[in-house]
């Protein structure tokens, strides 16, 4: 693992190789691994899903009601755009995986950021119309 000055050297790289992320989606998804990693009861390594699981909780507790515009603001629309920056950031030395591990594995159907349900729109009955 990189040291903090490498680290920054290496995502400041990739974010001025990859416009499609802001700077803030590598720190993110970095943030979100050690998160995820964080909440095991034995340090081990994560798989795709566990990681999006991770992920999705992190932007919850950073974000609220706001994780869905903060993370498209980065560029993660997606589960597979999440694996892709996890990818960018195993090939820049960022991160590490373990032979088994694919970026297709985060071509799923996964929301990083569920809309709450109290936020979610009801539908409305119709009102009767009324004759005067």
């Amino acid at each position: 693992m990189k040291k903090a000055p490498e680290i920054a050297r290496a995502i400041d790289l990739l974010a001025g190789q990859h416009g499609e992320f802001r700077r803030c989606a590598f720190e993110f998804v970095q943030e979100a691994v050690l998160f995820t990693v964080s909440r095991l009861e034995e340090r081990r390594h994560v798989k795709a899903f566990e990681l999006l699981e991770g992920a999705r909780d992190y932007a919850r507790d950073q974000y609220g009601f706001l994780a869905r515009a903060v993370l498209f603001d980065m560029g993660i629309f997606s589960a597979e755009n999440f694996g892709n920056v996890v990818f960018l950031l195993i090939g820049a030395g960022v991160l590490s995986a373990d032979r088994d591990d694919r970026q297709e594995d985060f071509i799923v159907q996964f929301d990083l950021a569920p809309i709450p349900l109290p936020l979610r729109p009801r539908r409305m009955p119709l009102r009767e119309k009324i004759d005067a």
